[in-house]
């Protein structure tokens, strides 16, 4: 029997910690969900390039790309998504309106340039979900080079600074296809990682000049104005307070501690006091012979 008690003990302690357990898996840290990769944003030092790629001699093409730099641009780029979805020719980035790629793990990122600016001044605005983003134009030439040869350069820059209220359009930002021989002569050293040939297997979406879909519906960012800065939407989050939290894991907490004392309780009774009541002997006299009862 005592044994038995033993086992059930055992087994409605470890009820409640499996109670606890579930609490806790039900309500991750928040902090724990900005480890993803791709264009997620990592840190307000990131940016994101809007290039024009050009892959000279006898395979010459051209095509645009999303380049990713957790830090300033370089010419080694954290990750690459190809932007156009037709061989040998570059994406117009102004005057399309929105424009969205989606990156290779999902994530969306959406820009619109509304027009052609001034080397140096605010272009347009840039979303991914999980950050706005504001455009300049900053062109880089031979910004960095991809594996299969193409040299890229930077078009526009998109960080998370913030954009000043207005912006005036100008001509045209210098032409992104250099001459072969200039292109033959800016080759940057290769980059180290692996990446995705040109036309790859990539999703890009991007609007007509007058502004319709050409192709499905994807996920797409918030739309932002030329004349309007963007919107300081919080990052989604989700999960509970750590006061919440607390109070879950302390009631849990007490809720167990009960439950194991009321099973202590029943497997040691205590012993019966001999003074009780339900100890003490009653002695009954047996009525005489002649003596009748009732």
């Amino acid at each position: 029997m005592f044994w038995f008690r033993l086992r059930l003990l055992a087994l409605v302690a470890s009820r409640f910690l499996l109670a606890i357990d579930a609490t806790s898996a039900a309500n991750p840290n928040p902090v724990m969900q900005t480890t993803l990769s791709g264009l997620l944003r990592r840190g307000d030092l990131e940016h994101v390039v809007l290039a024009d790629c050009t892959r000279s001699g006898k395979n010459y093409i051209q095509y645009s790309q999303l380049a990713y730099f957790a830090g300033p641009p370089t010419d080694t780029p954290d990750s690459i998504t190809n932007a156009t979805k037709d061989a040998d020719k570059h994406l117009a980035w102004a005057g399309s309106g929105k424009i969205t790629i989606v990156s290779s793990d999902g994530t969306p990122f959406s820009v619109t340039i509304p027009t052609v600016v001034a080397e140096g001044q605010f272009a347009g605005n840039g979303t991914n979900g999980y950050g706005d983003f504001s455009c300049y134009a900053r062109f880089k030439k031979a910004l960095y080079k991809t594996k299969d040869g193409a040299v890229c350069d930077g078009v526009y820059d998109c960080d998370h600074t913030t954009p000043p209220s207005t912006f005036s359009s100008t001509s045209p930002s210098p032409s992104t296809t250099p001459p072969p021989s200039e292109t033959t002569a800016a080759l940057s050293p290769t980059l180290t990682q692996t990446q995705t040939a040109p036309l790859a297997s990539t999703t890009a979406i991007r609007n007509d000049r007058n502004d319709t879909e050409t192709s499905s519906a994807q996920p797409t960012g918030s739309t932002a104005t030329a004349n309007d800065p963007p919107s300081t939407a919080p990052s989604p989050s989700s999960g509970m307070t750590l006061g919440e939290i607390l109070g879950i894991s302390i009631s849990s907490g007490i809720a167990a501690l009960a439950g194991i004392v009321a099973v202590l309780a029943w497997l040691f009774p205590k012993a019966p006091n001999a003074s009780s009541p339900l100890t003490r002997t009653y002695r009954y006299s047996r009525p005489p012979p002649n003596q009748h009862i009732g």
